[in-house]
């Protein structure tokens, strides 16, 4: 995850990506990571699968607001306003 987080930084994000899903097959409950994953696939215009993992993130851990406040950033670019609440 780590390596994951280092790397998204440095803006390599299809590397970022495979390290996020590594960590992620191994800890599929890691909130963080699906986060974090979630706003690199959104650097590389991947929309769909940010907001599934922002999703996920929040099944994982409904306490975690920054997957909160991503998923309500990802529904008000879609113009999902009615969701993001």
């Amino acid at each position: 995850y780590n390596n994951a987080i280092k790397l998204y930084r440095e803006g390599k994000f299809k590397e970022a990506n495979q390290s996020f899903e590594q960590t992620l097959a191994i800890y599929p409950q890691f909130a963080p990571a699906h986060t974090n994953y979630a706003l690199s696939l959104l650097k590389l215009g991947q929309t769909d699968q940010a907001l599934d993992h922002a999703q996920k993130a929040i099944a994982a851990d409904s306490k975690y607001l920054a997957a909160h406040v991503l998923l309500g950033e990802l529904y008000q670019q879609q113009s999902k306003i009615a969701d993001a609440k």
